[in-house]
């Protein structure tokens, strides 16, 4: 697991968060009351646009499909790409969340 990995999964566990390390085509499971975070994290010195981000997008897409994760049914799983940097596209990204890590912060300490 790399830093930027190692920062998100402390930050959601300062929040109260289960996290699981590493998945098939994602790099963090968190766990909190009824709700699921499946995150790709990309700790990357540029901005994330345009086919880089499509590809990310479409790999984190078909794990939230396929995923056979060890959660029961009636929780919500969430697919959410944290990025160290900017990401600079709008084309449509459902279900796909997409957060800078400041943005991200915010979200992870929301009470789910």
């Amino acid at each position: 697991m790399n830093e930027f990995e190692i920062q998100v999964a402390k930050l959601l566990e300062t929040n109260g968060w289960h996290v699981i390390r590493k998945g098939k085509g994602f790099d963090l499971l968190a766990i909190k009351g009824k709700v699921a975070l499946m995150i790709e994290c990309k700790d990357w010195n540029r901005d994330i646009a345009g086919k880089t981000l499509r590809k990310i997008v479409r790999r984190l897409k078909r794990a939230y499909r396929e995923y056979k994760l060890p959660i029961p049914d009636n929780i919500t799983v969430i697919p959410i790409l944290v990025s160290s940097g900017m990401v600079k596209d709008t084309y449509r990204t459902e279900p796909v969340r997409i957060f800078t890590f400041e943005e991200f912060k915010k979200f992870a300490s929301e009470s789910f």
